[in-house]
């Protein structure tokens, strides 16, 4: 079977061809021409945001990391003992608590961690936190090269609440203080009410440890100042001096 074809059937089929073109590019043009820009856009956009986020981290790194003072660290524990300062709290507890010391002894040791058996209780979420750290933490390598200032103080205080108010104020101070022992003899029971020992005050020993790390020695100028009291200017401690009589 032989085709003919016209000159009017290769017309009508050149402007077929070419409305078919005419449809393909308007298609492209509407539809996916378009979408091919959105998709640009977005990759700009999220490129953008890429460089954002790592200049936002690099600024954290440098500029959000708080620095702390060799000299607010020293507040806790310092690099040189500073017993004067020690000594200065424990006169505020004695004023604090209207409690008297009656002596005081020194010592200093290496501080060690004492040995413990006992089962620490964890949770199963820190368990599952600690399984996942790279690292184990050596408490005796934290603690390697601190020393220990022990400070035992014979006191007498009015009543258990003056005892517990000068224990409390030597354990709350900005330095890390510890009380290790107490020892006292309670007042013996009241069996009538003309007992002469029921105001007697309450003599106890205290046993203090504070605590300062010398294998930094180079920190020492960076150390806490003790601020000594102001001198009373008397030459006899028991009695006024002639200013004070001359104003009274």
């Amino acid at each position: 079977m032989t085709l003919r074809f016209t000159k009017k059937h290769l017309v009508t089929l050149l402007l077929s061809i070419f409305v078919l073109a005419g449809i393909t590019y308007l298609m492209m043009f509407l539809l996916v021409s378009p979408i091919k820009s959105e998709i640009e856009r977005l990759e700009s956009n999220v490129s953008m945001q890429k460089k954002f986020i790592d200049v936002l981290k690099q600024n954290q790194t440098e500029s959000d990391i708080p620095v702390v003072s060799s000299t607010e660290i020293q507040k806790k524990i310092p690099v040189i003992p500073l017993v004067e300062q020690l000594l200065l709290e424990i006169e505020q507890a004695e004023n604090v608590s209207g409690s008297e010391i009656t002596s005081m002894s020194f010592s200093e040791s290496d501080f060690t961690l004492a040995p413990t058996n006992e089962p620490i209780e964890t949770t199963e979420e820190e368990e599952t936190e600690a399984a996942e750290l790279p690292i184990t933490i050596d408490p005796a390598a934290i603690t390697e090269g601190l020393r220990q200032v022990t400070v035992t103080i014979s006191v007498q205080s009015p009543g258990y609440d003056e005892l517990e108010r000068f224990l409390s104020q030597i354990e709350h101070q900005t330095r890390i203080t510890k009380v290790d022992s107490l020892s006292f003899t309670g007042k013996q029971e009241a069996v009538s009410i003309n007992q002469e020992d029921l105001d007697a005050p309450l003599d106890y020993t205290v046993t203090v440890s504070t605590f300062y790390m010398p294998v930094y020695p180079e920190l020492a100028e960076d150390a806490p100042k003790v601020n000594f009291p102001t001198p009373s200017e008397k030459k006899n401690p028991l009695f006024m001096n002639t200013s004070e009589q001359d104003d009274e």
